[in-house]
């Protein structure tokens, strides 16, 4: 059982023997444990000692033992366990580089803050006191030079949430594909909020996968790549109600060697849309597969391989067996199942790179 420690008897072994075992870590643990009331104590270092091993955490989470690891409110007003969670887990990062001063954008150095939500503040290096009489000479508004500070939340997940428990555990259920309505149930939180941190996720997945995937080239000499586009929203056979975000059509890109893909909306079908992106994202030389539209007929005056599989009459080649496009289209019914309902004043993109994501990403955790 985890004991409470007298804060003036506190040392490195007291976290040593809770599993943390990095000087550093446990520095700005310390920091946010002079933070904690006396009657939190306990709650403190029982946190530290169930955090401390962060891959059984992850092995032991799940939906029904949440509430064991992150107690409600009543049980943690001030989310002790959800502060120590965020420190030892990095989302709250620690240590160097520190982020550059706002004032004089010099470098800044941990400082204790009792006051800030997790216990210290990044204070600009260069800040020092004058004297009265020097800072009447050079007419200062006050006697601290360069007074910028940086708070430990700043550019993180964390800043400005008023009530971390709250904010893990709308992350942890979009995640979990909880739908907004249930997650702002389970967390007690109003639907505006658990919108809000659903779309800063989706945003997230957004920046990741533009720099990670759609950033890259796709295929090269040999390499295989397949192509195939979808509509999102349509009328059948031009009948019914017209839908004001009309037609909306989805260009897929799938490298077999890589597994690698993604989706994204193209104005229509027509052969100078859809060429233009496979210029942009396939190289030259690439084996690109197909279906029979019209559209891709020339691209091998563009330099590519182009194998074709009619799907009026096969969905695989019978001469090839690997000319077929399954991977792309089975990515295709799964994209749009992922937009469970997509309206005209939502970022589509966003919502693409977030399967994208779970995809790719989340696949590989």
């Amino acid at each position: 059982m985890c004991m409470c420690v007298v804060s003036s008897t506190v040392t490195m072994s007291d976290y040593i023997q809770r599993g943390i075992t990095d000087q550093l870590l446990a520095k700005h643990l310390e920091a946010l444990r002079k933070t904690v009331g006396d009657d939190q104590q306990y709650d403190f270092w029982h946190a530290v000692q169930l955090f401390s091993d962060l891959n059984t955490f992850y092995q032991k989470l799940t939906l029904l033992s949440w509430a064991a690891y992150f107690p409600p409110l009543e049980n943690d007003c001030t989310s002790v366990a959800g502060r120590v969670f965020c420190i030892i887990s990095g989302m709250v990062p620690y240590g160097s580089p520190t982020p550059p001063c706002p004032v004089c954008s010099g470098p800044t150095k941990f400082s204790e803050d009792s006051n800030a939500a997790f216990g210290w503040i990044y204070r600009c290096a260069n800040s020092h006191q004058v004297s009265r009489a020097e800072a009447r000479k050079r007419h200062l508004k006050h006697r601290w030079v360069c007074s910028g500070t940086v708070s430990a939340t700043a550019n993180t997940w964390m800043e400005n949430s008023k009530n971390i428990t709250k904010t893990l555990g709308l992350l942890f259920c979009w995640l979990n594909r909880i739908t907004v309505t249930a997650a702002a149930a389970a967390t007690e939180c109003s639907s505006n909020t658990a919108v809000d941190h659903y779309s800063m996720a989706r945003e997230v997945c957004e920046v990741i996968m533009t720099n990670e995937v759609t950033s890259r080239r796709f295929g090269g000499p040999g390499i295989q790549v397949e192509v195939d586009e979808c509509f999102l929203t349509r009328r059948k056979y031009h009948k019914g109600r017209r839908m004001r975000s009309g037609t909306v059509t989805l260009f897929g890109i799938y490298e077999r060697a890589t597994n690698l893909g993604f989706h994204l909306q193209v104005r229509d079908r027509s052969r100078a849309v859809l060429i233009s992106e496979i210029q942009r994202f396939i190289e030259p030389g690439s084996h690109i597969i197909s279906d029979g539209m019209a559209s891709y007929q020339r691209l091998p005056e563009y330099g590519y391989v182009h194998d074709v599989v009619i799907h009026d009459k096969e969905f695989v080649n019978s001469d090839d067996t690997a000319v077929h496009t399954q991977n792309v289209e089975i990515r295709n019914r799964w994209t749009k199942s992922a937009i469970r309902s997509f309206k005209s004043n939502r970022p589509l993109h966003s919502y693409c790179s977030e399967y994208t994501y779970r995809l790719v990403c989340l696949s590989i955790l």
